[in-house]
């Protein structure tokens, strides 16, 4: 009995992981600037606010917490599902698409960045370096990969 073996599906050029790796530094940083001031603003309407009422001061300060994690989150999403390139990786000049060649959906992105904070950096450049395509498990769960633009 012959072996199978897994189709490869080539949808541009997947060899980026350094690219990758640099992108993900720049979008990080990004990504953190934009949470940070938001949770510091956060911080600052949360102080207003508890000085008249220590409940709803923690409630604001929680509201600003959630709203700085979605900012930081939502700018790679934002940006994978509308061209596919958050500034990092418009800066490499690689991109996100689905695994079919279109471009990435808004589901696909909170898919593969959601899953980014349970990776960890050394998990995904292992799995990047060892599957075909290219991909981390956030990829490969949003039929995504990451290709040269």
């Amino acid at each position: 009995m012959a072996a199978q073996h897994r189709q490869t599906r080539r949808v541009g050029n997947t060899d980026t992981l350094g690219a990758r790796i640099v992108a993900y530094f720049i979008d990080s940083f990004i990504a953190s600037t934009i949470g940070g001031v938001l949770a510091l603003f956060g911080l600052f309407v949360g102080g207003l606010v508890g000085s008249a009422s220590e409940g709803l001061g923690a409630l604001v300060l929680f509201l600003f917490f959630a709203l700085a994690f979605v900012g930081a989150v939502g700018y790679k999403v934002y940006f994978e599902a509308n061209g596919g390139q958050p500034f990092g990786k418009q800066m490499m000049d690689i991109k996100v698409v689905m695994d079919d060649g279109r471009e990435c959906t808004w589901g696909a992105s909170i898919i593969r960045n959601l899953l980014l904070g349970f990776e960890g950096g050394l998990i995904a450049v292992i799995v990047i370096a060892v599957t075909d395509d290219s991909q981390r498990i956030g990829d490969l769960l949003g039929s995504t990969v990451v290709v040269k633009a």
